[in-house]
C-alpha cells in the first residue's frame, strides 16, 4: 500500500494524469492565507484547495481526534473547528474520511477534465469503461453534497471561501461545458443542468457512441427529439391541425364565408337532425301529446315536408 492517501487514489485511477502539488503546512502556512484572504475569489479557492489536497494526503487517523486537535496548526484548527466565515461546512467534511475523498474526486475529475473527455471519445480505449464508472461517481458525489451543503445557497457562483460549494461549481461547469457540451453528439451522456439529481454516462459498450435504435422518440440520456421522433410529432402536429380547420369550416360561419353552399348543407343537416328527432317523440306516443286527428296520420310530417321545401338564401 503507498504510504500516503494520494498515492492511493493515483493507483485507484491511473487514467487521472494531473495531480496538482501542494504546498506543506508549515509556518508560513498562515501568513499565506492572510494574503489570500483579500484576493479574489479565485485566489481563495486555490488557497482552500491547496490546504484540503494537503490535509487529504497528511491524514491520519490522529487529525480525526479530540485529543490531538489542540496540537494542529491555526488555520487547519480554525478550519477544523468551522470558524472561517462562509466556510462552516468544511469542519462537516473533515471529520470524515469518505467524505474528504469524495469531495477531492470533485477536484481530481475538473483538474483532469481534458484527459477523461478524450478518453470518452473513443469507446475503443483500453479505459473508456473505468473513466466512464469514475465520471458517474463524480455526479453521484456531486448531487450528495449539492443536496447536503448547496442546496439553500447559490452554489453556481458561491464565494470563494466556501470550499465545498465553489467546488461543485467549478465541477458543474466542467462537465457541462467541457465534457457533456463537447461530447453530448454521441448519445453516451446527460446535461448536469437538466438531470442534476440522475444525470449519468452510459459505460456499456454493446453499441456504438453514436447508436440509437430507429423507433426510438428522444436519444438517450436526453431529452432531444431523434430523426423518427421529430418526423411521428410533425405528424401529429399537422394531423391536429387539419383537424382543427376541419371543424372551423364545418361547424362555424368560417365554412359559409369559404364556400356559401355549405351554409345550405348546414342548415339541411339541421333539419333531419329535427325531422328525426320529431318521428322518435311520435313512436314513443301514439296519440302525438294530445293530437286528436286519425291515429296513423303522423302530425310532424307535414311541418318537416313544409320546412324541406323553403328556399332559403
Amino acid at each position: 500500500m503507498a504510504k500516503n492517501y494520494l498515492e492511493n487514489l493515483k493507483i485507484q485511477y491511473p487514467f487521472l494524469k494531473n495531480w496538482p502539488r501542494y504546498n506543506e503546512l508549515n509556518g508560513k502556512f498562515e501568513r499565506n492565507y492572510e494574503n489570500y484572504r483579500n484576493g479574489s475569489d479565485d485566489k481563495k479557492h486555490e488557497f482552500w484547495m491547496d490546504f484540503m489536497t494537503w490535509f487529504y494526503d497528511n491524514r491520519k487517523s490522529d487529525y480525526y481526534s479530540n485529543a490531538y486537535k489542540g496540537e494542529l496548526e491555526h488555520v487547519v484548527q480554525a478550519a477544523y473547528d468551522g470558524t472561517f466565515p462562509n466556510n462552516e461546512y468544511l469542519r462537516k467534511i473533515l471529520a470524515h474520511k469518505d467524505k474528504v475523498e469524495n469531495f477531492m474526486k470533485l477536484y481530481y475529475f475538473s483538474q483532469n477534465i481534458r484527459d477523461i473527455r478524450e478518453i470518452l471519445s473513443n469507446q475503443e480505449s483500453g479505459t473508456y469503461v473505468d473513466t466512464c464508472k469514475f465520471v458517474n461517481e463524480c455526479l453521484r458525489i456531486f448531487s450528495q453534497f449539492k443536496k447536503d451543503y448547496c442546496h439553500d445557497l447559490k452554489w453556481k457562483n458561491p464565494p470563494g471561501d466556501n470550499t465545498i460549494c465553489k467546488e461543485l461549481s467549478i465541477f458543474f461547469d466542467k462537465y457541462e461545458n467541457h465534457l457533456y457540451g463537447q461530447l453530448k453528439n454521441h448519445n453516451k451522456m446527460s446535461s448536469l443542468a437538466e438531470n442534476p439529481d440522475r444525470a449519468q454516462v452510459r459505460c456499456d459498450l454493446d453499441y456504438s457512441l453514436f447508436y440509437t435504435p430507429f423507433w426510438s422518440m428522444y436519444k438517450t440520456n436526453t431529452s432531444e427529439l431523434t430523426v423518427f421522433g421529430t418526423f411521428v410529432f410533425g405528424l401529429i402536429f399537422m394531423a391536429g391541425a387539419y383537424i382543427f380547420l376541419f371543424l372551423l369550416y364545418k361547424f362555424t360561419p368560417l365554412g359559409s364565408i369559404i364556400h356559401p353552399k355549405q351554409r345550405r348543407q348546414v342548415r339541411r343537416m339541421w333539419r333531419n337532425i329535427e325531422r328525426e328527432h320529431a318521428e322518435q317523440l311520435y313512436d314513443q306516443d301514439g296519440e302525438g301529446y294530445g293530437y286528436s286527428g286519425p291515429v296513423d296520420e303522423n302530425p310532424y310530417e307535414n311541418y318537416a315536408s313544409s320546412d324541406e321545401d323553403s328556399t332559403y338564401y
